[in-house]
């Protein structure tokens, strides 16, 4: 068998497998929940759909005294069906009674092993449900990263290889039907079928021991969703790196929340985006010279023709009728001389812009604009925004 097993016993025709495993997580998993509310688990069926195929296998990996237990019951025969699922809810309803959610940890699992096993509940009329139950489903976690991750498709195979995870196992769940027919067919002859049975139970095993280092891609999840601290922010000169062109960039650095398990750089444009590790880093082009900021409410303002820029009327009725005419969207604005740094949206107010509804929007910059700590996060998250959105473009014009 696969590993050394803690036991290994037939109940009925039932096979249950239970063994100690001591999993690589690459992140914390106390960061979802207490260890012993955590139960990863996968099925291995003979089709999609339930009314028409069967479930011949389940694996389950949970936390029970401090140990870890990775435990599979593997049905010898489709009349073991029922069986399989009593099993695992026994380990449901014990991790239930448990203070806390009881956390099921899963890769489409909510499009596909949680339906198939409450079709298999109610055809079998058990009273068994998933209530109660925090679904953890990480491929719905991985799909909307999939651009900045330059994954082809969101296949849990994609994302090992993208991790660097590589398998024994060279069978697709598809192709194992096959096998476990022919497994079925030999074991009515009276054979054994070891062979077959191994291959069957290691891609299960693999798919779930798997998982607690597929984890690691909630890290780049926690990116987008956690406040990120600004550790040191700088503006640096060009020129005196040596760069021909001069000018200044602005260099952020913040810290995540959790470690990257594989970097990745990225650049849009104004902004490069470089993550590793637990370090995020933004460098941005800034701008020196003239802007200007765009009043919202023009019919309140006179545009004063020889000073280039804009006055509330009650200022404005002052001046000369020769000097000053009525504001219109694109006149009613002030000017600002200094340096500038560009920004996704309006998180630094005011805003200021080349022209009326540019598409660039900067702000004026000084070396205490950064000490808001809500705001310096709110920066980030509006940068990795744009990433993603400039990813899932290039991303869909490869395609096209």
């Amino acid at each position: 068998m696969i590993g050394e097993t803690v036991s290994f016993k037939e109940e009925f025709t039932m096979i249950t497998i239970k063994k100690e495993v001591n999993p690589n997580f690459a992140y914390d998993p106390k960061l979802l929940g207490p260890e012993e509310n955590l139960v990863f688990f996968d099925i291995e069926t003979t089709g999609l759909s339930f009314g028409r195929s069967s479930l011949y296998l389940i694996g389950v990996l949970f936390s029970e005294d401090k140990k870890w237990i990775f435990a599979q019951y593997f049905a010898k025969s489709i009349l073991d069906e029922e069986a399989l699922i009593d099993s695992f809810f026994e380990l449901v309803n014990k991790k239930r009674r448990l203070p806390g959610n009881l956390i099921l940890i899963h890769y489409n699992g909510d499009m596909f092993d949680i339906p198939f096993m409450k079709g298999c509940i109610k055809n079998y009329r058990l009273s068994y449900d998933f209530t109660d139950i925090i679904s953890l489903d990480l491929y719905r976690k991985v799909k909307p990263l999939k651009s900045i991750l330059g994954l082809s498709d969101c296949k849990l195979k994609s994302v090992e290889k993208f991790l660097g995870l590589y398998r024994e196992d060279g069978y697709s769940g598809g192709e194992l039907i096959y096998v476990y027919e022919d497994y079925l067919k030999r074991k009515q002859k009276g054979d054994e079928a070891t062979e077959l049975l191994d291959m069957l139970l290691l891609h299960n095993e693999e798919d779930i021991l798997d998982m607690p280092r597929v984890l690691s891609v909630l890290s780049y999840n926690d990116m987008f969703s956690s406040e990120l601290k600004l550790s040191s922010h700088e503006t640096v000169d060009l020129s005196e790196l040596g760069f021909n062109a001069g000018g200044s960039v602005l260099d952020l650095n913040y810290q995540l929340p959790a470690r990257l398990p594989v970097p990745l750089d990225f650049s849009t444009g104004p902004f490069n985006i470089a993550m590793s590790d637990e370090n995020l880093n933004i460098t941005a082009e800034m701008r020196e010279g003239e802007l200007k900021y765009f009043f919202n409410n023009y019919k309140d303002y006179y545009y004063l023709i020889y000073e280039d820029y804009a006055v509330h009327k009650s200022v404005g009725e002052f001046v000369d009728k020769g000097a000053k005419k009525k504001a219109t969207a694109k006149t009613c604005y002030m000017k600002k001389t200094g340096l500038f740094f560009p920004q996704p949206k309006e998180i630094f107010t005011p805003g200021f812009y080349e022209e009326y509804k540019g598409k660039d929007i900067y702000a004026i910059y000084d070396d205490n604009i950064f000490s808001d700590i809500s705001r310096a996060s709110n920066y980030a998250h509006a940068v990795l925004e744009l990433m993603l959105k400039a990813s899932k473009a290039a991303k869909k014009a490869d395609i096209s």
